[in-house]
């Protein structure tokens, strides 16, 4: 399945990802068949307490992958994906944050000192998602224009989009 992961180009950040959570699974399970892991096991990877609502979210999604798998596989290793039975933390979708404007001043004047004030203002005033500020480049930034392109290779999303911004980031 990795492998197949692997020919699907996926970024290399979701790679990994996939073959740390993956790879805890399998350290945890070690030479144990999918059908013979309970399902309270498999919740007891994707609850555990000391993890936040949105990992326990990625846990289940990854491993609702994997069983996918292992039931369209040849020889169908599992009967069905028990990942799918495993109900998630009611609190996983928390609406994102939002700085009132003198955290938002207080953020931008620390910034400048840890080399961010490009990367705080970039994210604060266009828009621009975390992942896809670490891999926007200098030229994908139209000063002139004042747009911001960012290229389907980089955006979540995988479309392109052009982020138009103002006065404050200008």
């Amino acid at each position: 399945l990795l492998r197949q992961k692997r020919e699907q180009k996926l970024r290399h950040s979701s790679l990994h990802s996939l073959e740390c959570y993956w790879g805890k699974f399998a350290d945890l399970y070690g030479s144990r068949q999918l059908h013979d892991i309970t399902l309270d096991e498999l919740k007891g990877f994707c609850l555990e307490s000391e993890i936040s609502p949105r990992t326990c979210f990625n846990r289940r999604r990854l491993l609702s992958q994997l069983y996918n798998h292992a039931v369209e596989a040849e020889g169908h290793w599992v009967n069905m994906n028990l990942a799918k039975k495993i109900a998630l933390p009611s609190d996983h979708e928390k609406e994102p944050g939002i700085l009132f404007v003198d955290q938002f001043r207080r953020l931008l004047e620390c910034a400048d000192e840890y080399g961010l004030l490009a990367y705080v203002g970039i994210g604060g005033f266009a828009g621009v998602r975390r992942c896809e500020l670490m891999r926007l480049d200098w030229p994908a930034v139209h000063m002139d224009d004042r747009e911001i392109v960012i290229g389907a290779s980089i955006a979540k999303t995988w479309s392109r989009r052009v982020i138009q911004y103002g006065d404050a980031l200008a």
